[in-house]
């Protein structure tokens, strides 16, 4: 059964009169505004740091008081700026690394029994840990092979290095394209 068009148009502007689609436009352009900008100035790499750092504090800002959000922001913001910087710093060998990220990640989570707005805020430092990492082992340290565990399982190198980087370059192209619903 098909729709009328005077239904489809109040659906339509029902729609485009919302808080979640203004929440939405507003989020976008906190996004992609930096972005355009440091590619015109020469400075995208500054520029994709202030997106994702947009990006990542924006899902605090869920319906409550304006006091509420300011206090979820204003603690997602050193949460999420510490965690980038120590998982962008620790790239010494592999034994360093993996008993701070199960630290991080148990600490990070545990944020989120305080509530759904803390949920939020943990979700977010965790998504900023696992990215940094991410961009770690994907894309700083060549000379290192992070598909060393697939190579005992599987003795094909070249299916494991191919493997690992399509991994990796779908991973991070997946969580720069995310956009979280409702926020």
């Amino acid at each position: 059964m098909t729709q009328s068009p005077s239904r489809t148009r109040s659906e339509l502007s029902r729609i485009l009169k919302s808080v979640d689609f203004s929440k939405a436009v507003i989020m976008g352009l906190a996004v992609t505004v930096p972005i355009l900008l440091g590619i015109w100035m020469g400075h995208s790499k500054d520029a994709l740091a202030i997106s994702l750092g947009a990006f990542w504090s924006s899902s605090s800002d869920i319906s409550g008081s304006y006091r509420h959000k300011a206090y979820g922001i204003v603690f997602s913001v050193p949460l999420i700026m510490a965690v980038s910087l120590m998982g962008g710093y620790l790239h010494y060998e592999t034994w360093l690394p993996l008993p701070v990220l199960g630290f991080l990640s148990f600490v990070i989570a545990y944020i989120s029994v305080y509530g759904v707005r803390a949920s939020l805020i943990s979700f977010s430092g965790l998504l900023a840990l696992v990215l940094s990492f991410a961009n770690d082992y994907c894309f700083r340290r060549p000379e290192t092979d992070p598909g060393a565990v697939l190579k005992l399982i599987h003795p094909d190198r070249s299916f494991v290095s191919k493997f690992v980087k399509s991994l990796c370059a779908s991973s991070v192209s997946f969580a720069s394209g995310m956009i979280v619903p409702g926020s």
